[in-house]
């Protein structure tokens, strides 16, 4: 414990100076309800949900899938590159030279060449 603390327990005591006047939740009730406007004249007031609130589940699962075909489009853009580009360079290939040049590209000499025409797959 503090000094202050010790200095107001001695000066004030333990005591709570709080206190409610005797009888007064007796009387709450009835003075709270003479306050209150008669029912006659209060106002119900419908209130709709908009159509944004009605709508938001269907625009949560139009989200949803935009990211996951975002997703999927951009993985699939960034897989099978390497297969795309052998298979257009085996397909540019036609004249000797340019077969040529693509074996030596790949280090495949004829009977390299001949084992891949031959293997069945």
């Amino acid at each position: 414990m503090t000094k202050e603390e010790k200095y107001i327990r001695e000066h004030l005591g333990n005591e709570s100076h709080f206190r409610v006047p005797e009888g007064y939740f007796d009387s709450l009730v009835p003075k709270v309800m003479e306050r209150l406007p008669e029912h006659s004249d209060a106002k119900i007031i419908e209130l709709r949900p908009s159509l944004l609130y009605r709508l938001r589940p269907l625009l949560y699962v139009a989200a949803c899938m935009f990211v996951a075909v975002l997703s999927f489009s951009i993985y699939m853009d960034g897989t099978g590159d390497e297969e795309t580009e052998s298979t257009m360079t085996a397909q540019t290939v036609t004249g000797e030279s340019e077969f040529d040049e693509v074996a030596d590209y790949m280090m495949m000499d004829a009977n390299d060449i001949y084992a891949c025409l031959t293997t069945d797959y």
